[in-house]
């Protein structure tokens, strides 16, 4: 199972490491579901200064970065 995690830094005053989605089996498939959140409402107002993809299964923690904006739409890499 793939995991993306987040730190943010929130309008709430909520900072801190957060999970963003997980349960996923592919890491394309919660790299969708991180931007499909991300551009979302549920994240407006919300500042995710750092994202890492994490693999429940090996432990392997990838680092992701924003790339570009297209068209309100985020595009992430791995590192």
């Amino acid at each position: 199972m793939f995991y993306v995690m987040g730190t943010r830094k929130g309008y709430d005053g909520k900072d801190g490491i957060y999970n963003l989605v997980g349960g996923r089996y592919t890491a394309e498939e919660v790299i969708t579901a991180a931007l499909d959140y991300l551009t979302g409402p549920l994240a407006r107002g919300i500042n995710y200064t750092s994202l890492a993809l994490i693999n429940g299964e090996t432990d392997y923690v990838g680092q992701l970065d924003f790339v570009s904006e297209i068209k309100s739409r985020l595009k992430i890499v791995k590192r």
